[in-house]
Order: C-alpha cells, then structure tokens, then sequence
C-alpha cells in the first residue's frame, strides 16, 4: 500500500530541516572540532569578549517605534558604567532625558537578552531565570584526528619531515537554573546573578583542564615528526614527551547575568536581561577572542509574579485585524512569546509560521457555467455577496468582534467599501444585460478559459470573476452605454469608469495574472463583435527591462485561444477582421526595432536564436519546439513550431507591430518613450489610415516604397486601445515614476483626442502602500481603488478564507532567520542551502531515516515523491558578484551525501538570455532522477527572479541578505512555497541597524509584514522630471497630434501666436492638467513650467540645422525612461563616528 502525500508530512519534514540547520548553525552535532575556531564553528547566540570601551551591553535597535498608550521611550546610553556589585543604588544612574539612543555595534556582540514591561504586583516582580551556553576549550588531538587534519595521510615510511599539530576545541554546554530574582517595584536597579553563572563556567573549566588531552599553554605550536605518525602509541609517546613542563591552557572565560529596572511613570516597571560575555578582550592577540566565546547562547525568563505588559506598538497605522503589540523586544536576538505571555526564550535562530489562506471559488465560477449561463450564475454570486454584507452588518450591530468604538467605524468603511464592490459587480451584469455584444463575448472567454486551462483548473476565483465583470462597464462606454439596470428594476450607473484607476491587489500566486488575461481576452473578442476590425484592444506593460518569458508565454497562450474563438464567432465576417496577434513591444537589445529586407539577410543562426522569445508551441503543447524562421518578402520574423507546423500570433520587431497591429502588446514600460523619437508609434494609439501589401501605415507612403492607388483607405472604429494594464505596479516609482507619469498621461490625452475615451487603467501588483497618490500622479486619474475588498476578519473575506487543518490553520511558509557573528553572507547563505540540500539528499540515499520523520508515509515511494518537492534551493543575492561567489561555492562545497555527483547549480541575473531562464525553470519544474547529472539542485539568483519567473516546485529559499525594500522581499520570497510548505531562510548581518530591528522583532515584523510596505514615492511635478521629459512629450505631441516632422513646420506653428497657445495648451492636456486630481497650485506651477520649456525649445529649434524635430530639441528626448545619470554608491568606513552619521541621518 502507498503512502498519501499531506500536508502533515510536509510539516513534518520542514520541521525537521529546521531543527537541523539550527544543530548545524550552533555546532551541536560536533563535540570537537579539528583546526577550526569556535567562532566558525558556532553562529547562533554568539557572544564575544567585552571590549572594555563598552561595558553597556550592545544593542540592535532599529527604526523608532511608537510607544502604546501611557508608555514612555526609555533612552539607554551606550557608555553607560556598569557597577561592580548586585544592587546600585538609584543615584548612578542617568535621567531619562540624558541618555541616548543606542547605536548598532559593527562587531559581534558581548551580550544578549530582552526588554520587558511589568507592572509589579504588591509592590514586587518575581523572576525565574535560566541560562543556557557553549563554551570551548582546547585539547590535544587523537591520532585519527592528527593524521586528517591536512587532508591527506602521512607516509610513515618517508625519512624526514613534520606536520603541524593539530588543534582541537572541544564544545562544552553550561546550564544554569533556574535563578530566582526579586525586583521591588518603586526602584530604579541593576541585578546580577551573584556569580552563579560564573561558578558553573569555572565547575566546566575545571572539568576540561583535567581532562587528559587538555592542550598545554605551549611557547609555539609544535611540529610532528612523520615518525611520530607510525601508530596510534608512537604518536601517543611523542605527545606525553611534549606537554611535559607546560601548563594546561585555561580559557580566560567571565559570564555573568544582569538585570536592570527602570520604573517608569505609568507604573510599570522595564526590564532588560543580559547573558553577558565579561571576557577581557585580548587587545595583544586578537585571535584568542574568537576562542573565548559564548556560543549557542538561550534564556528563558519566567514571570511570576508581575503583570506583563507590550514594550512598544509597531510603528504601523492602527488597524483593527492585525495586533501592534511587541511583548518583548530582543537585544541581539529574537524572543518566542508562550501563549499565557508568562515565559519568554530567546530564539537565535528565530521562527515565523505564515498562515495559509484560500482563495475562494465557486459552483457558479466555473468556465461552463459562464460560457452558457452568464448573468443567473453571476446573479447568484451578487446575492451571496449581499448575504455576506448582511452578516457583517449583524457583527457589527452586535459588536461581536468585540471592538472599540473606533475601530467599529473602520469595520463600517470596509463594509462599505465591500458594498461598493457589489454595486460595480451588479453594474458589470447591466452591462451585459444592455450589450448582447459583450455578454456574447464574455461567454466567449469563457470558453477561451476551458482550452487554456487544459483541465489544470475549470473555474474562476470569486475575487477573478468578480474582478473581470466590474471591469465590463469601461467597454460598454466605448459603445455609449452608461447606465443599465440589474437586479431589473435597480438602476446602475457608470459615467465616471475611466476616470477610475483600478488596482488589483493579491497576493503573489494569488491568479491576478489570469484574471487580467481573462479581461484582455473578452476586450478583444468585444471589439471584434462591436466593429472594431482591427488595432490595438490592449497593452500591458511592466516596468522590467526584461519581461518574464513565463508570462509571455501564458499570454501567448490566451491569444492563440482568443484568436480561434474569433473564428468561431465572426464565421461568415471573419474576413472583414484582422487576426489576433500578441506584439512583443520592448528594447532593441531583445529584438529588433525597424527591420528592413536587408537586415533579414544578415541574421544569422545566433540572431535567431536571440529573437525566439518564446520556446513552446500553444497550439500543440511542444517543448522547446518554437523556431524563428525569416522571411524576407514579408519582412518578418516568424516564430513557427517544429512539431505541428503552426505560425504564431506572435510580432517581436517594432516595424512589425507598427505594421500588423495586434490586439494586444505585452512590453516593458520604458518602452513609450519611443513617442519622442518615432513618429510611427501614433499608429498604435490613432490606428491607420491605410493598407498596402506590406501592412498598416499612416502619412504618404509605406517603408518599402508603396504609395498612390497601392494604398488602401480603411476606417477604424474607435481606434484607440480599450485597456491600458499595468503590472507590478509597485516598481514605477520615484524618477521611473515621474518619467512614466509623464509620457502615460500624454498617451491617455492622445488616446482620448481620436477616441473621445481614454484607455480603462488598470493595474495590478502583490505589494502596495499609498496607491491612490501613484495611481493618480502616474495616469492622472480623479480616483484609485483597490480591488478586492477586504472582509471583517484579517484572513477571512468573501474572498479568502484560512486553510484549516482540523483545528489549527495551515501554514504558507516558515521563515527563519539568524544574525551571522561574521564571515561572508553569501558564502554563509550557500552553506546554509547546502545543509538542506545534502539534509534531503541523505534521506534520499537512505529512505529508512525519511520514513522514521514522516511517520504518515508507508513506504519509500511516497518518501521519494515527497522529497522530490524539496530537493532544490533557491539562493537569493544582492548583486551579480555574489551570484557567482555562491555559485562557486555551492559547487565546492564538500556535502556527503553528493559523494556520487557533484551539486548542479544555475545562476540566473539580469544578463542572463531568455532562452536560459526557460530552460532553467523547465529544469526546476520538470526534474530528472535525483541521481542523473542533470537534476538541477540549486537556483543562485539576483532580484530580476522577484517578477514573473515562477517555479512550482522551489520549496527551500535562502536569502544572502534582506533586501531594501519590504515589498521585494515579499516579491522574493513568494517564489518559494507556491503550492507546497515553504521554508525561508534570511540572513541579518549586525552591521545594519534595520536588519536589526527586524531580527529583534522578528514574529512581529512578519506577522504585519504586507503592512510595512513604505509608500510609493512619485511625484509627477519635480520640476527636473519636467525638465527631462519635456523634449519627449513635446516631440510625440507634435508627431502624433498634429502629424509634424520636421523642425520647419514647428517653428511656423510656434511663430503663430494663436496656434502657440493651442499647443500650449494640448501640453497642458498631455501633462495632465485638466484633470482635477492635482493641486491647483501644483498645477498652475506645471502650466508655468511648460510655458517657459516651450520658449526653450523654440530658441533650440531656432539655432539648429538639423532637419527633424526630434533631433533639434535639446536635450535629446529619452530614449529609455531610464535615460538618467546613475548614482554612485558608496559606504561609510568601519572607522566612521556613529553618533555623527546618525545626526547627518536625522538631518
């Protein structure tokens, strides 16, 4: 009988990953070590001797934090001395307004602990106290241990020479407690251990030195005779002849306990207890205070007596779901909180379990039922959206979240946000029920739905469909239709859709994807049905240099579906209407811009290969089958598949997407400020004004010489795109925001001058804060609004609920995350992917300890079909350099389990070629065996993989450092745990104060994690934003809006008073000032702005020779949105005074 795969077992398996990477991290699986120091040896918990220049214990404190109610900031200065004695009186110590805040210590720490708040109860706090600690001492090494440590035997039989004497530390642990401590309420006081600590430290020393390999204090390191290495009794001999007359080398080890209370003025009292590393540094020798460490370092504090209470509130907006309240604050490590929050532990290797929620479907979401039945299913969504509404309206009349009168008010705005909701859903259905054309095509993208889907899935999410159909009304405007009616009887209005910016916000792998595809998909077949026969329905655009080839790909998909439903519908007319086809819009150093018959004659087999932009076929589901075949006569680049035969919809050259139209363009952002420079891109937004044999064109004549009577007229009905979609949303900020805030508002000016409607914004992303300000400063947009609407509880809505297991709730991922007391973070980060690698390889190998974990599986088959989930890591760097270093080092890495192979690992950068993504995730989703060559094991890669790149089965992920941004750490981390239980490894080196913070507070910080994502910083009215983009607007303005070329014919209109003022005030328009979203003292600072940039322009455009306006205006128009000076970075010297740059910081 089989083994059934659970989640259980998943739970179980990652559980044990953790708990041995910890062993491994704080070296408990090795009692000695051999030519190692301790502090390699032991990374969790580390404490190094005191410096004796900070007797204050270290903090790592970050950011401010805002204090609860009645709770006052206690400041602790770092230089603060410490009394040599049990109890200080009051007087030494500092007022509160004296001390400072503390500063993070660019060295390892000497000591750790926490931060409470407790209020005494009759007038005392009772404490008890455990401690726990690895200390090192150093020995003579074994025979065995002797003849490896070099890596190689010793021929005993050569005549002559030595090898150096092997170290050996030996890890001792020392426990102490439980210590009792009383604290009286009303005294300020500093407590220590009365040398309990310290006595068991000595108890263990005296334990190692009389040990009979305990290592002499030698004068210098003595070298071994080759003689001496013929046996086990002749090393011994030699050994004992040695230590004769040197005495045994006793570390210098001092530990002790302290505590300190503050009474503070609400009547509570602070709290901070120290483990304490009191080991004089040895400023002669450095090096022996990297032997002379407390390692693998715990405390336990429990409260018994005293009334515990939150030390801060995290500095988040109040929010009735989710709990600012820190217990404990960490000093160099992080703290588990019991549940009764009476015990406190410090964690070194801290934990965060992130719960799993669902997204919710339905009977009524299925592709069948709305391809056949739309608006009854979708009448049954509504009501059971308004049975919902009515629920919360009861909790809330009857308090029984149990809320203050405050947040009460915060529930009612989001039921009503939710009942806004319902109102756009209904609106959507009178949409449909007022245009027979748009139900007919929703219908239609149902069906599109079913073949993409290939039985994978068969319905809609409720938040997808729901998300879809609010989108409809946008269409119908563009037909006229504004109002409708549903439920029959109920009047709906929807006059203001386009001054509406949408944001979907889901989480990453949530199907937001699919859901804006499912949009596309019904726009184009609407336009179709509606009379319009060709141009541009959509174009979605991200703001990565380079696109995700999984997301063109899912994208090729729907379109190649989309297009065989247009034949089905269109039938007899399908000939009055171009083809469905996918535009590949993006930067020449992917494809080709203008492509001329010449150039089709010089492309060789490597050009080719560089221009296939996707491997797989979506007619037949052929791997890697796709081949780019020129044709010359045509003009094109044909991407057609090798098994089946069938053409592509697919246009990757800029003159062909100018030439064929497709209905929809997938491209990078920076992409549209090709406005400034190429007067054929008004085509996209204005459609065509004729057709020759080699396409579409606007103006005299086509590329290729076409003209006269070989130019035939064709009308467009409303020419510009319906839908203008965003992805990512988040990355468009500060100047890249600004920049693309300026050209998208002249594309919807444009768009609106030939339409007499803008393009529907809509945009999605996983990680927002402050999208109603990008929203607007980027599209000039009167409204943002965010879909969907969350319900009364944190993980539950009519969208989501939490995923139960019995009655806990599943979890998505387990993070963890540890401070390094040195070294190298990267290499540190591909050694911690190498312990759980060779961890999973080990049970692979020898099925029987896997089986013995998880003990739900029944045999080896199940194992093996579990571990196939979590046999490769994903390795996370900052940068380019550390992909290589941990590449490197993942591969040298000597793991006993890979005795038969070595790690196959890939690294994947911003350099790396489409083509190599593809095949890199092809490998991670579709493995081998685990013992053929080509299993891929590890993903070292840099942020480029946070967008779009999904794996499905990279469960394991280590990070080389936090990044930045909140957001792209969630991004980054998403990649992980897709389907499967997650594990997340961050490293959090010391030397950042934030990574600090984190570290110290690290379930809190995770557990509001969507909530410390900073705002969007863009601001659409920096004046040198202005300054940059003005030549481009002002150029794609004249060429597409008045269709001018060249520099003569702009400077007779600008010597025209009258017409000046009409361009002046289209650029008005173009910069979006009409709209009333701004400021209007913003706005009339703009309009002030351009006046004086036009008379600029017109002085540059005066003193040139060159011909084309594009060329004459200075400074030249951006030809990337990147087009600025890059900074230079830097960082500040170990030697830099801290308390300084904090002031420069503040300043």
């Amino acid at each position: 009988m089989k083994g059934k795969l659970s989640y259980h077992n998943e739970l179980e398996l990652v559980q044990f990953l953790i708990d041995r990477l910890e062993r491994q991290l704080a070296g408990r699986d090795e009692d000695r070590i051999v030519n190692r120091l301790p502090i390699d040896h032991c990374r969790l918990g580390v404490l190094v001797p005191s410096d004796r220049q900070v007797d204050e214990p270290e903090f790592a404190e970050g950011e401010p934090v805002e204090e609860p109610e009645e709770i006052q900031t206690v400041k602790v200065k770092k230089s603060a001395k410490l009394a040599k004695i049990s109890e200080a009186p009051e007087r030494e110590f500092e007022s509160v307004e004296e001390r400072e805040t503390p500063s993070v210590s660019r060295r390892s720490p000497s000591a750790l602990g926490m931060e409470l708040r407790i209020r005494p109860e009759q007038g005392e706090i009772r404490l008890e106290v455990k401690v726990a600690f690895a200390i090192y001492t150093r020995h003579l090494p074994t025979f065995e241990e002797q003849r490896s440590s070099l890596g190689a035997d010793i021929d005993p039989g050569e005549p002559s020479g030595s090898m150096t004497l092997a170290e050996v530390c030996r890890r001792w642990l020392v426990r102490v407690g439980p210590i009792s401590l009383v604290i009286p309420g009303g005294r300020r006081m500093r407590l220590s251990d009365q040398g309990v600590i310290q006595a068991e430290v000595d108890r263990v020393l005296d334990q190692a030195c009389a040990a009979p390999d305990a290592m002499p204090t030698f004068e210098r390191v003595p070298e071994v005779p080759v003689d001496a290495l013929a046996n086990e009794e002749s090393f011994q001999r030699w050994l004992d002849r040695i230590v004769q007359g040197y005495p045994r080398n006793r570390p210098p080890l001092r530990a002790a306990l302290t505590l300190y209370a503050d009474p503070q003025p609400n009547g509570t009292v602070r709290l901070r207890i120290y483990v304490r590393n009191l080991t004089p540094s040895n400023f002669e020798k450095r090096s022996e205070d990297y032997y002379h460490i407390l390692g693998d370092v715990h405390l336990t504090v429990r409260v018994l007596q005293g009334e515990v209470s939150p030390v801060e509130l995290l500095p988040i907006p109040e929010d009735y779901m989710y709990d600012r309240r820190v217990w404990a604050v960490g000093h160099n490590t992080s703290i588990e909180v019991s549940e009764d929050r009476r015990t406190f532990q410090t964690q070194a290797l801290a934990h965060y379990a992130q719960p799993r929620v669902i997204l919710r479907a339905s009977e009524e979401t299925r592709f069948s039922i709305l391809s056949q039945e739309p608006l009854e299913a979708l009448e049954r969504i509504r009501r059971e959206m308004e049975e919902f509404a009515q629920e919360w309206e009861r909790k809330i009349a009857a308090n029984d979240l149990s809320l203050d009168s405050d947040s009460l008010k915060v529930c009612r705005k989001d039921l009503e946000a939710f009942q806004e909701e319902i109102d756009r859903f209904a609106a959507g259905i009178a949409a449909m029920a007022v245009d027979s054309r748009l139900q007919e095509a929703f219908q239609a993208m149902n069906r599109v739905m079913i073949r993409v889907a290939q039985g994978r899935f068969d319905r809609w999410r409720l938040f997808q469909v729901v998300f879809i159909v609010s989108q409809l009304p946008a269409l119908a405007l563009r037909e006229g239709y504004c109002q409708g009616e549903w439920p029959p009887g109920t009047p709906r209005r929807w006059d203001d859709h386009l001054e509406i910016g949408e944001v979907l916000w889901i989480p990453t792998g949530g199907g937001k994807t699919e859901a804006y595809l499912g949009l596309i998909s019904c726009a184009i077949l609407y336009d179709r049905l509606r009379g319009k026969e060709r141009g541009v329905t959509a174009w979605l655009r991200l703001p990565l240099r380079m696109l995700s080839i999984q997301q063109l790909q899912r994208a090729l998909r729907v379109i190649w579906e989309t297009e065989k439903e247009r034949q089905k519908l269109l039938k007899d007319k399908l000939d009055q209407s171009d083809p469905v086809r996918l535009g590949y819009f993006v930067g020449s150093a992917q494809t080709p811009n203008i492509l001329k018959p010449g150039d089709i004659d010089k492309l060789s087999p490597e050009d080719l290969e560089r221009y296939r932009v996707v491997p797989n076929c979506p007619a037949c589901g052929g791997k890697d089958s796709v081949k780019v075949e020129p044709d010359r006569k045509n003009v094109r680049l044909r991407h057609r598949c090798t098994s089946c035969g069938e053409e592509l919809p697919l246009l990757v050259s800029d003159s062909e997407i100018y030439r064929y139209l497709p209905a929809l363009i997938v491209g990078t952002v920076d992409k549209i400020a090709t406005i400034g420079l190429q007067h054929r891109f008004g085509i996209l937004l204005r459609g065509p004004e004729w057709q020759c044999v080699h396409g579409y064109g606007r103006g005299k004549h086509c590329d290729f010489g076409c003209k006269g009577k070989q130019l035939r007229y064709v009308p467009v009905h409303d020419p510009a795109p319906a839908l203008q979609i965003q992805d990512e949303l988040h990355l468009l900020q500060e100047e890249l925001g600004a920049f693309a805030g300026h050209y998208e508002t002249l594309i919807r000016y444009l768009a609106e001058e030939v339409s007499h409607f803008p393009p529907k914004v809509i945009a999605a992303t996983a990680t927002i804060e402050g999208f109603e300000h990008q929203v607007q400063h980027l599209y000039g947009v009167r409204w943002a609004r965010k879909s969907p609407a969350r319900g009364y509880e944190r993980h539950r809505s009519f969208y989501m609920e939490p995923e139960r297991d019995g009655d806990s709730t599943r979890f998505h991922r387990i993070f963890v995350g540890f401070r390094p007391p040195g070294g190298h973070p990267t290499d540190l980060a591909a050694w911690c992917a190498g312990v759980l690698l060779d961890t999973v390889a080990e049970m692979i190998q020898n099925p029987y300890q896997g089986l013995a974990i998880c003990a739900g599986l029944k045999d080896e088959s199940a194992l093996r079909q579990l571990l196939e989930f979590y046999n490769i890591a994903l390795v996370y760097v900052g940068n380019l350099a550390g992909g290589t270093r941990a590449k490197d080092y993942l591969v040298r890495l000597d793991l006993p389990a890979f005795e038969s192979r070595e790690p196959n690992v890939k690294y994947l950068s911003s350099r790396s070629k489409p083509a190599e993504i593809t095949d890199v995730v092809q490998l991670a989703d579709n493995p081998p065996s685990w013992e053929d060559e080509d299993h891929l094991d590890a993903v070292v890669a840099t942020k480029m993989i946070s967008h779009g790149v999904d794996f499905e089965r990279i469960n394991l992920m280590v990070l080389d450092h936090f990044p930045g941004e909140v957001a792209e750490y969630i991004q980054a981390t998403s990649r992980c745990g897709r389907k499967h239980l997650g594990l997340v490894v961050t490293l959090l080196p010391a030397y950042s104060a934030r990574t600090s913070s984190i570290y110290n507070r690290f379930r809190e910080f995770h557990d509001n994690l969507d909530r410390m994502v900073q705002p969007v910083p863009v601001n659409r009215f920096a004046r040198r934003a202005i300054d940059r983009t003005f030549p481009g607007i002002f150029c794609g303005l004249m060429m597409v809006s008045e269709g001018l070329l060249r520099r003569d014919q702009v400077l007779e209109i600008l010597r025209d008073p009258e017409k000046r003022r009409q361009i002046l005030a289209k650029l008005r328009k173009a910069y979006g000032l009409d709209r009333s979203a701004y400021d209007v003292d913003l706005k009339r600072m703009m309009a002030q702005a351009l006046e004086q940039a036009i008379e600029c322009q017109g002085f540059s455009l005066r003193t040139t020779h060159k011909k084309y306006l594009f060329m004459g205006v200075r400074p030249q128009p951006m030809r990337s949105l990147r087009d600025i000076e890059s900074g230079v970075p830097f960082r500040t010297s170990p030697e830099a005074d801290d308390h300084l740059l904090r002031r420069l910081s503040q300043e």
